[in-house]
C-alpha cells in the first residue's frame, strides 16, 4: 500500500507527470507511426517468417534447424525463435487450429504478430536510451536522443515495413552496453549472450566488451561476467540439449555463412563502391587481390578495426566510450565483412544514440547514416522497381546505390581518422551547455 500510495503521490506532482508525458509522447508516436506504416511491406521477408513459425509451432523450437532453408530451416539464432514459437502458439489457439500454411501466408493479423517483438524491442530500445542519456545529460537531450531514434525513418521502414527484428538484438546488445558502464559486468555478460543468440550482428562486439570488461573490472569480475554470459547462453539452448538437436544449434554459425555468400548481399558498404552491382553476384570465397579471397580480405580488414577500436577505447570524450567504440566498430563490420546484407547496420544507430547528443562530430554521423541507412533499404525493395517502371529514372538506381555506398565509406573514414587522431581536450564534446541543456543531479 505505502509503495502504491508514494507511487501515486508522485504522480500527483506535476512536474513528474510532465517528466513522464513527453517520452510517452515520443513512444507513442512512434507505436502509432509503425501501426499505420506496417501493411506497406512486400512480403518476401515476413513470409520465411511464417514458414519458421509454423515449423517451431507444430515441431517445437527444437527442430528449427533440422530441415532445409528457407521453409523447414531458420537461420535466426533461437532467441528470435523462441518469439515465432509464442506467436505461432497463440495464432494457432485464437484464430487456426490447423495452422495451414497457404492461409497464414495471407494472413495479415499473422503479418502484424510477426512484426510485433520488433515493433516492441524497438520502443524498449528508446526507452532505455532516454534514461541513459537524461542520467548522463539532462531531460532536453534525452528527449531528443529517444525521438532521434524511435521516429528514424530507416528505424520504422526496417521494423515496421520490412518485418525484420533488428530491434531485438539491437535491444539485448545496448543493454549489456549499459551494464558493462553502469559497474554490472555479469548482468552484462548475460545481456551479450542474449544478443548474440538473437542475431549474429553482435557478435564483432566480443572482444571489445571482454577488452573493456577486463581493463575496467579485472581478470576475476570479467571471468564471473563470461560464466554469467554461459549460464544465459545453456538457458537458452536448453531445449537443444534435452531433444538432442544440440549438434545442430552449433553448425548453425556454418549455415548463416553460407546463406547469400556473396561479396555483399545488398549492403552500401566498401565491396559495393569497389565491384559495383556485381558484388551480388560475386562469391567472396573467389581470389580478389594476391590470390587472397574476398571473404579473406574483408576478415583482415574487419580485424583490423578491433585492433583500432580496442587501442582508442577511452573514458572521454564522448566519441571515445564504449557506446560510441561500439557503434564504430559495429559500423565498420558492416562496411568491410562480405556478406553483409542492407540492414546489417541497424545496431549501430541505437548504440550512438547513447553518445551523439554528447559529441558534435557523432551527431553528424548519426544524421549522415540515417540517410544512407534510409536509403539502402529503399533502393533495394524489391517494390521499388516496379512501382517506378521502366524508363530513365530506374536506370538511375545502381548509379544512386553507389554514390550511396561512397557517402558510407567517406564517412568510415571520418571517423577512423577521427579515432586515430590526438585525443581532443577533455570536456570538449561532454558539454552539455553546447546542447543548452543542464547536467542533472548525481
Amino acid at each position: 500500500m505505502d509503495a502504491g500510495g508514494g507511487l501515486l503521490s508522485r504522480l500527483k506532482d506535476p512536474e513528474n507527470r510532465r517528466r513522464l508525458l513527453l517520452p510517452s509522447l515520443v513512444l507513442g508516436a512512434a507505436l502509432a507511426t509503425m501501426l499505420w506504416v506496417q501493411s506497406w511491406g512486400f512480403p518476401l521477408e515476413v513470409d520465411h517468417y511464417k514458414f519458421w513459425t509454423k515449423l517451431v509451432t507444430d515441431n517445437g523450437v527444437q527442430a528449427a534447424y533440422s530441415g532445409t532453408f528457407p521453409h523447414t530451416y531458420a537461420i535466426y539464432p533461437p532467441v528470435n525463435i523462441y518469439f515465432y514459437w509464442g506467436i505461432g502458439q497463440l495464432y494457432r489457439a485464437r484464430i487456426d487450429p490447423t495452422f495451414d500454411i497457404e492461409r497464414a501466408l495471407s494472413d495479415s493479423t499473422l503479418t502484424s504478430m510477426i512484426k510485433a517483438p520488433g515493433i516492441v524491442f524497438h520502443l524498449l530500445t528508446a526507452l532505455l536510451i532516454y534514461l541513459w542519456v537524461s542520467k548522463k545529460v539532462g531531460e532536453r537531450a534525452a528527449l531528443l536522443a529517444m525521438a532521434g531514434y524511435a521516429l528514424n525513418p530507416g528505424m520504422v521502414f526496417d521494423i515496421a515495413v520490412w518485418g525484420q527484428p533488428d530491434s531485438v538484438h539491437s535491444f539485448f546488445a545496448v543493454l549489456a552496453v549499459l551494464l558493462l558502464s553502469s559497474g554490472r559486468p555479469a548482468w552484462g555478460g548475460a545481456a551479450f549472450a542474449l544478443a548474440a543468440l538473437t542475431k549474429p550482428q553482435t557478435w564483432v562486439l566480443a572482444p571489445l566488451l571482454v577488452f573493456f570488461d577486463w581493463r575496467k573490472y579485472g581478470l576475476t569480475r570479467t571471468v564471473k561476467a563470461g560464466l554469467a554470459g554461459l549460464s544465459a547462453a545453456l538457458l537458452v539452448a536448453a531445449p537443444f540439449f534435452w531433444y538432442g538437436t544440440w549438434d545442430q544449434l552449433l553448425k548453425l554459425p556454418l549455415r548463416i555463412a553460407s546463406v547469400a555468400p556473396f561479396v555483399s548481399a545488398n549492403a552500401d558498404n566498401l565491396w559495393w563502391l569497389v565491384v559495383a552491382e556485381h558484388a551480388s553476384v560475386i562469391p567472396d570465397f573467389e581470389p580478389y587481390l594476391f590470390g587472397i579471397s574476398y571473404a579473406t580480405f574483408g576478415m583482415l580488414l574487419v580485424g583490423a578495426s578491433v585492433f583500432l577500436v580496442l587501442a582508442r577505447l577511452g573514458d572521454a570524450p564522448a566519441s571515445r566510450t564504449l557506446p560510441a567504440m561500439a557503434a564504430f566498430q559495429c559500423f565498420a563490420f558492416f562496411m568491410l565483412t562480405t556478406k553483409a546484407h542492407e540492414n546489417h547496420a541497424f545496431l549501430v544507430f541505437p548504440l550512438l544514440s547513447l553518445v551523439w547528443v554528447r559529441s558534435p562530430a557523432l551527431r553528424w554521423a548519426y544524421l549522415a547514416l540515417s540517410l544512407t541507412f534510409l536509403a539502402n533499404l529503399v533502393l533495394y525493395d524489391p517494390t521499388l522497381g516496379p512501382a517506378i517502371g521502366a524508363g530513365w529514372l530506374e536506370g538511375q538506381l545502381r548509379t544512386a546505390q553507389r554514390l550511396n555506398a561512397l557517402a558510407n565509406v567517406l564517412v568510415l573514414a571520418a571517423w577512423a581518422g577521427r579515432l586515430l587522431a590526438a585525443r581532443a581536450p577533455r570536456g570538449r564534446e561532454d558539454t552539455p551547455a553546447m546542447l543548452g541543456v543542464a547536467r542533472e543531479p548525481g
